[in-house]
């Protein structure tokens, strides 16, 4: 199994079905393939209407081991501006 297939497949799923560019900022294996982070921005009209920043958002998704992606869900979402932490 490959980690560079796997991110390969986050990034396509992302671009083709969500209209999305993102980066992967976390693969790790799984019992049936791969669990991926991938950090995209999400640009809200609204947002930019009252001059805000951009959101980041954080999704988890699932890759199997023929590197399709199998499921996504979105973890967290702030303002680009906030400062990360990391636990």
């Amino acid at each position: 199994m490959s980690v560079s297939k796997a991110v390969e497949a986050v990034l396509h799923f992302f671009q083709d079905t969500l209209s999305k560019q993102g980066r992967v900022i976390e693969v790790t294996p799984a019992d049936d393939g791969w669990t991926a982070l991938i950090e995209t921005v999400e640009e809200g009209e609204y947002m930019k209407s009252i001059a805000r920043d951009d959101l980041i958002a954080i999704y988890e998704v699932t890759v199997n081991q023929n590197f399709e992606v199998t499921g996504y869900s979105r973890k967290s979402m702030r303002e680009r501006s906030e400062i990360e932490t990391l636990e």
